[in-house]
């Protein structure tokens, strides 16, 4: 019986840890200069830059609330 605690206590452990270091890294990228909308349009210049960040903007996934790009961020780790 002692064994199956050990065993459920580090696996819990385990899990929150790895949940801990995903939501680290999530908010580190989050929080980390630069803009990945420009680089993902490629960093237009001209009349239509404004237009095609917002495109690059929306296909990320970055006009959606903070919670919502973390459970996609979470999915995809785990999927």
């Amino acid at each position: 019986m002692l064994t199956l605690n050990y065993i459920v206590r580090r696996a819990a452990l385990s899990v929150t840890l790895v949940l801990g270091v995903l939501l680290l890294s999530f908010v580190l990228t989050y929080y980390a200069p630069g803009d990945p909308a420009l680089t993902w349009a490629g960093r237009p210049r001209g009349p239509g830059a404004p237009e095609a960040i917002e495109r690059a903007r929306r296909e990320l996934g970055l006009d959606k609330p903070l919670w919502y790009q973390l459970s996609t961020y979470l999915r995809r780790f785990l999927g």
